[in-house]
């Protein structure tokens, strides 16, 4: 059985993260303390993955450093490649392009800025019993029917794939998490291209469809700032109340970062939020911290400063009252 490679898409501009990626590569956005793309490079140590690709062009030097970090809080477990990008190739052209390092062995694909709590085991599983060119894993969409994307027929074969959503009870939103085989990653040309484009919809239109696998499972995109911020908030309730809140999706953050989840009570009101303080915070007294907060590393609230439903970047001192933000070293994103 050929062994199963890695690729993490993490090249990109970044505009919808700005101006945070202005200075900082998305993949190296703060959340929680951690890398966006340290989370994906997490889970491919659970699967039993050595090695991964990333793909990068924006801030080249300021990555390498920066996965060097990583590679060794992750105690060696996982060498990371770097395919350097001298233009931006897509999807389908940055796996083009880092292909030589694959071996002619199948390879796991994600992206960069995700959180996912799947049973990627199983998933790799039945790709290899199922033995075709391309497996999807696709999200049902319960609980956000208006994002689906990606129709699976009953006997788990992908039909349509596309943009707009809204395409049934038989169709779910495309995670990002795909496995191609040699036959099908070769069909990608070494330009800026799409995979959708490029292999999915050539092999739906073919009598060897891709296998879609339909499932249930806590996902999360955090490549916008409405996104984050939900998705924020969502695990910083977790070691709170728990109800309604998906413990996965807490447990794939809590295992990594190195602050501490806590919930402080409000008096006299007696209501109990939950918060998560990074390492080497200062709170002063008489400061509020309200409806769930995130504070990064180092992150100083002054006396007199009140925070409601924010996330506060490392490092950044914080002076006045935020609703629903996030707060960066010289700016502020409100909620879109």
């Amino acid at each position: 059985m050929a062994p199963l490679e890695a690729m993490i898409l993490a090249a990109g501009r970044g505009t919808r993260l700005q101006p945070a990626t202005l200075t900082t590569p998305k993949p190296l956005i703060p959340f929680f303390d951690i890398p966006l793309i340290e989370f994906a490079l997490r889970r491919l140590v659970r699967l039993g993955i050595r090695r991964c690709v990333v793909n990068v062009w924006y801030e080249g030097a300021q990555l390498v450093r920066a996965f060097e970090a990583i590679e060794e809080r992750l105690g060696g477990a996982l060498k990371i490649v770097l395919s350097q990008e001298k233009e931006l190739m897509g999807t389908g052209g940055g796996i083009a392009l880092a292909r030589k390092y694959f071996d002619g062995n199948p390879v796991l694909v994600m992206n960069s800025d995700i959180l996912v709590h799947a049973d990627l085991e199983g998933f790799v599983k039945r790709h290899r019993e199922w033995g075709g060119a391309a497996s999807l894993l696709v999200e049902r969409g319960d609980q956000n029917p208006t994002l689906k994307t990606t129709r699976v027929t009953p006997q788990g074969r992908v039909e349509a794939i596309g943009r707009g959503g809204q395409m049934g009870d038989d169709a779910g939103i495309f995670s990002g998490i795909y496995i191609l085989e040699p036959e099908a990653y070769r069909m990608l040309p070494q330009r800026p291209c799409s995979v959708v484009t490029e292999v999915f919809l050539p092999l739906i239109s073919s009598s060897a469809p891709p296998r879609g696998e339909l499932a249930s499972f806590p996902w999360r995109d955090l490549g916008t700032w409405g996104c984050y911020l939900d998705a924020s908030m969502h695990i910083v309730s977790g070691p709170t109340l728990l109800r309604g809140v998906n413990r996965g999706a807490f447990l794939e953050v809590s295992e990594g970062a190195p602050g501490r989840f806590t919930v402080r009570r409000h008096e006299p009101s007696g209501t109990s939020v939950g918060v998560y303080v990074g390492p080497d915070v200062v709170v002063e007294p008489g400061s509020r911290l309200d409806s769930g907060v995130v504070l990064g590393r180092a992150a100083v609230v002054r006396s007199g400063a009140s925070l409601d439903g924010c996330v506060v970047f490392p490092g950044v001192e914080v002076t006045g009252s935020y609703c629903d933000a996030i707060i960066g070293p010289g700016w502020t994103q409100a909620r879109p």
